[in-house]
């Protein structure tokens, strides 16, 4: 599975915290290194302003044991297209980094 179809995949917020308060999906590594993308869901105490996080997080690198190496902008799942500030924060980490 891509990082992206494991985003649309994600489960609604009420079966969100249900579950775990977030998901990874593992980008690159082996049993000692990690590179992992990770959804990390905010509650709210309006249930119509659930959000979600994206990070990306290393594990094992350089003796470090976790550290997350970026974050996204916050993805408010009561939107018509809640992953579109994710996709523009990300255009807009590459233009700066071109």
């Amino acid at each position: 599975m891509d990082p992206w179809s494991w985003i649309c995949e994600l489960p609604e917020a009420p079966e969100f915290v249900e579950s775990e308060s977030h998901v990874a999906f593992q980008l690159a590594g082996d049993l000692t290194r990690s590179i992992q993308l990770k959804a990390e869901w905010e509650s709210c105490s309006d249930p119509e302003s659930h959000s979600l996080t994206f990070k990306v997080i290393v594990e094992g690198f350089n003796r470090l044991k976790t550290s997350t190496i970026w974050v996204s902008d916050t993805c408010p799942l009561s939107s018509e297209k809640p992953f579109l500030p994710l996709v523009l924060h990300l255009l807009r980490e590459l233009i700066s980094l071109s």
